[in-house]
């Protein structure tokens, strides 16, 4: 039989056969036709992106650009999806040279929400992949403050970072979430990082995420007598935030635990709960513990039930806790006996002249754990608190004793003058300390950390503002020119020194008292005075009267003072900023193009 012919067109009739069909095509196509040309290359440009390949959709873009230049409205989509291809690409360079092409045919296009978004991640996520800790710190920062489902995973990369302030940084960041990916993610560390610092924050960051899957893990952490006492502290302060409700029956569970760290998470639940459990907590101010002793004391003081030490062995006990070698527990004993004796005159004044001889007391430690037991003690307090204010001469007893006397609102003239001289006198930062279950005003103990940039300034400024804060409440005469002058500050760590993002996280909840007294220094005549206000301003209230004075202040400003301008208009979140944060992403610098492209995400997200 012989064989059947061969009807397959050769591959070189093929090749010819379609050359003569794109020749026919160009000689005798309508505009139809051409429209319909590009249609079909808008939707090859896109079906690249879509199946993301941004190299094939970039070649495709650039040919198509050679051969149309008498196509106004092709060219322009065309330089729109070459902006989106360099975006994808992560050539950040390329793409803000397209970008800048496409805004001088088409000046919209710098408040374009959508291509905005694209060059801002891209800006950010190319951030997220550098090389330096710095830069990645602030890409974080910057995909944190974009509160967006896209910001997540950056964030959870930078969990996994080799670099341990990185991860410290990125469990900051996570905490102020409640993100279930993350949280799943911290879980993941809290069992598996070795490093203790990372460990410790991670029982922090579970703690303000309300962690209920943490749980468990923190009371085998609590039963492990490997655990340390700052982690203990860490985990009962970290489980009274997600236990909102202890019962009775749990809570005389963790009483009779033979593990110390469990019957000292008893004294955190009740204190933080107010819980009316005092029969309980009174079998542990015979621990054999010292620091469950001291926290029981605490405890018992803070309940303020004036009719606990009736009982007579009870009473006595606690007397002969005032002799104690132990600091700590002699004072919280005596603590004990101030807030809960005040029918019982004799027991009363062996309170507080045990109290008074700590006030006294040349060792400095000692002297303010006194004085932050005093703040503790309410109306029985008010008494010591008058005396010791003048007094001392240290000026954080001063310190903390005048802020009592303004919260229980006696002599608050004069807690308010003594309050202001303190924070004038104290040149070093300060901060809040822990003792215990109570928290005070100190030295600062901050380090700084890589990728907290300057971070202990920023702690001592948020300190600060605080106590600004409740200067204002007392109505303190001169409050403007005293804000002013610590703005302008001679010493630059407590003025512009500060890093403007982390800032944002502490001092944005601040007490509105003191805002009312920056706003009048928006008018002042010094601009490093102006700058600041607006700044925190912009940072607390969102106040737009700052964004004025922040976006002129900007040309002429040092590279430092730029981070912090684009920092604050993000936090304001005006649409209007736009043009001008686009304009910002050719800086030179990375961080600020960074800062630049979070403030975008913030005013399109706002």
């Amino acid at each position: 039989m012989a064989p059947l012919p061969n009807r397959l067109p050769t591959m070189k009739t093929l090749f010819a056969t379609i050359s003569l069909f794109i020749a026919f095509c160009s000689l005798h196509g309508t505009e139809c036709n051409q429209s319909e040309g590009k249609d079909l290359l808008s939707k090859r440009i896109r079906s690249h992106l879509v199946l993301f390949d941004p190299k094939s959709a970039l070649a495709e873009v650039n040919q198509a650009l050679t051969c149309c230049h008498n196509d106004e409205a092709l060219k322009l989509e065309l330089l729109r999806f070459k902006i989106r291809c360099h975006a994808r690409l992560g050539d950040e360079k390329a793409m803000l040279q397209a970008l800048n092409e496409y805004s001088i045919l088409f000046p919209a296009a710098r408040e374009d929400p959508v291509l905005l978004e694209e060059i801002a991640w891209a800006t950010i996520k190319k951030g997220a992949l550098d090389s330096s800790p710095l830069i990645r710190s602030e890409a974080t920062l910057a995909a944190f403050y974009s509160q967006a489902a896209q910001g997540v995973p950056i964030l959870q990369g930078m969990l996994c970072d080799q670099n341990i302030q990185i991860r410290l940084f990125a469990l900051f960041l996570a905490s102020h979430l409640r993100d279930e990916v993350l949280e799943q993610k911290v879980l993941q560390m809290l069992i598996n990082d070795t490093t203790p610092y990372v460990r410790s924050a991670c029982i922090e960051t579970l703690g303000k995420m309300r962690s209920k899957k943490a749980v468990i893990h923190f009371r085998k952490l609590l039963a492990d007598e490997s655990t340390t006492h700052t982690d203990t502290y860490a985990i009962i302060q970290a489980l009274s935030q997600v236990i909102l409700h202890t019962t009775r029956e749990n809570l005389t569970t963790l009483v009779k635990s033979p593990h110390s760290s469990l019957r000292a998470l008893a004294c955190g639940l009740v204190f933080h709960q107010d819980m009316p459990a005092s029969d309980l907590i009174v079998e542990l101010i015979k621990d054999s513990s010292i620091d469950v002793k001291m926290l029981a004391l605490q405890t018992l003081g803070a309940i303020k039930q004036e009719r606990l030490l009736e009982d007579e062995k009870l009473k006595n006990y606690v007397v002969s806790l005032l002799q104690e070698t132990s600091p700590y527990i002699s004072i919280n004993a005596a603590f004990l006996i101030l807030t809960s004796s005040h029918h019982q005159t004799s027991v009363h004044a062996l309170g507080k002249a045990t109290l008074e001889k700590w006030l006294s007391n040349k060792n400095q430690q000692y002297a303010r754990l006194a004085a932050a037991s005093v703040a503790y003690s309410g109306k029985a307090g008010i008494v010591l608190s008058e005396k010791w204010i003048d007094a001392s001469s240290d000026h954080y007893v001063k310190l903390n004793l005048a802020l009592h006397l303004i919260k229980q609102r006696k002599s608050t003239d004069k807690a308010a003058k003594i309050l202001e001289e303190c924070l004038s006198s104290v040149k070093e930062r300060i901060d809040y300390r822990q003792d215990g279950l109570f928290t005070s005003i100190a030295p600062s103990q901050e380090v700084h950390q890589a990728s907290h940039f300057r971070y202990p300034e920023t702690k001592d400024l948020a300190c600060r503002l605080d106590l600004y804060g409740c200067l204002a409440t007392c109505n303190f005469p001169e409050l403007q020119e005293k804000i002013a002058s610590f703005l302008k500050g001679k010493d630059a760590d407590k003025s512009w020194g500060i890093t403007g993002m982390t800032a944002l996280l502490l001092i944005q909840e601040k007490d509105d008292a003191a805002f009312d007294v920056l706003e009048k220094l928006l008018d002042d005549e010094s601009l490093e005075v102006r700058l600041q206000a607006a700044f925190i301003l912009a940072s607390c209230r969102q106040d737009e009267k700052s964004l004025n004075i922040l976006q002129e202040s900007f040309l002429k400003a040092k590279r430092e003072l730029k981070e912090l301008i684009l920092v604050g208009i993000g936090a304001i979140g005006s649409k209007t900023s736009l043009p001008f944060l686009t304009q910002a992403l050719d800086e030179p610098s990375q961080v600020l193009r960074l800062r630049a492209a979070s403030s975008i995400l913030q005013c399109l997200y706002h």
